[in-house]
């Protein structure tokens, strides 16, 4: 990452008031007119992700979206037959909208704040799923950037099982400097796709190879 931080700007968009707002519009708009809400970064990325989870992982494998929004994409992935899967989302506006519209045994909302120390799920994952989370983290104001990163890679190493897989979709960051914020903590992540569309960009990072 840019060792000088001023060169990321700060922005609502990295407030739970914004999130719990935007959510509780979301709810409203699907409780009055059954609209299932905005898709981030469009369903092409979407489908990238849900073909790639097809090739590379089973049906039953623990898979997590952090930052889950209104549940799209795992409502995608339950579409096509993956039954283990969980949504984090420290918006309660936003666990209360998938929960609302995705009531299925297969998927498990949860109110999480991913950077709150104390977390840990009691299994490891299979697969983590960021669509912009990582984005709106490095967005908070009146925040220690360099503290939240370590939380968030706290957060990865806790929950991602060995040989797991970690996807992310980021529209502020290169593949190369997501790269080098994984570096920090000695991850190794071998290998990647890289799939640009619009100012979008898809990475997905291999193989944790820490020890569970």
């Amino acid at each position: 990452m840019n060792d000088n931080e001023e060169f990321i700007t700060k922005s609502e968009l990295g407030t739970k008031q914004f999130w719990d707002q935007f959510y509780d519009e979301e709810l409203t708009n699907f409780n009055d007119f059954g609209d299932s809400g905005e898709t981030w970064f469009g369903k092409r990325n979407t489908r990238k992700i849900i073909d790639w989870m097809k090739e590379n992982h089973s049906k039953n494998d623990a898979i997590c979206d952090i930052g889950c929004g209104n549940g799209f994409v795992l409502a995608q992935l339950a579409q096509h037959n993956f039954s283990n899967l969980y949504g984090l989302d420290y918006s309660e506006k936003a666990i209360e909208f998938c929960q609302k519209q995705h009531n299925q045994s297969n998927i498990h909302f949860k109110v999480v704040n991913i950077l709150d120390d104390d977390f840990q799920f009691n299994h490891k994952f299979d697969a983590i799923i960021d669509k912009g989370t990582y984005d709106a983290i490095c967005l908070m104001p009146d925040a220690d950037i360099h503290e939240n990163r370590t939380k968030y890679l706290k957060f990865l190493c806790d929950n991602l099982g060995n040989n797991g897989h970690f996807i992310i979709i980021t529209c502020n960051f290169t593949k190369e400097e997501i790269f080098k914020f994984l570096s920090i903590s000695n991850n190794i992540f071998n290998s990647y796709m890289n799939s640009t569309h619009q100012r979008y960009r898809l990475v997905v990072m291999l193989e944790n190879r820490l020890p569970d």
